[in-house]
């Protein structure tokens, strides 16, 4: 079983909304909430470890989980079926607990949302970096030393690789965008040329007028 902070929930790009993340967000408050007394780290592996070796390996599960073709009792009975006696009880409990709540289809919001939160209570964030080719090993270390440097926060990457930047990176760490991408620095130096252009034909119209 993986490390917690190695496996990321392939769902993170499955979030289409502020709406059903503040709901997942709710959901992984009340399962840390619920579980505080308990070996989190475990639960939230498990949890990574549901998603990558068995969400992912028997898609038929995963689409009749999240499936609003089943009621709640039979997808009860499935849960008990794959899970029961290989799950903890606070891993079963949460699946069982989104199909009573017809949430059966933000499962994999939640988990991640479960994730998310929990590296925030161990001081670690998830950092979203927009390059335009693969980091290697080495420049995710130096980045990861920045980000532990600058703002005292260990940090969770999540690479995504968008050649339109050209050059440079774009990181968020939660609301807030760093952006250094040449993309960028391309299209405020075009402004800034467009910019200066206006403001001399207002200010000297005459320049431009024909002869």
């Amino acid at each position: 079983m993986s490390s917690p902070y190695s496996t990321n929930i392939e769902s993170a790009e499955a979030i289409v909304d502020v709406g059903q993340e503040q709901l997942a967000r709710t959901y992984a408050k009340a399962f840390l909430s619920a579980t505080e007394s308990m070996d989190q780290a475990a639960l939230v592996e498990e949890l990574d470890s549901l998603v990558t070796d068995v969400l992912k390996k028997f898609p038929e599960f995963n689409y009749h989980l999240t499936s609003d073709f089943l009621s709640h009792d039979e997808r009860v009975k499935l849960i008990d079926g794959v899970l029961g006696g290989r799950a903890s009880a606070p891993v079963v409990n949460l699946l069982k607990t989104l199909s009573q709540n017809h949430r059966n289809g933000s499962l994999h919001t939640v988990l991640h949302a479960i994730h998310k939160l929990y590296g925030e209570t161990i001081g670690r964030h998830e950092v979203r970096v927009y390059v335009p080719q693969a980091l290697d090993a080495k420049q995710q270390a130096d980045l990861s030393e920045v980000l532990k440097n600058r703002f005292g926060m260990e940090a969770e990457f999540h690479v995504h690789i968008d050649p339109s930047l050209i050059g440079g990176l774009i990181v968020q760490i939660g609301d807030t965008v760093f952006d250094g991408s040449v993309r960028t620095t391309l299209e405020r130096a075009r402004h800034h040329m467009l910019e200066h252009a206006i403001e001399a034909i207002e200010t000297n119209p005459q320049r431009f007028a024909a002869d």
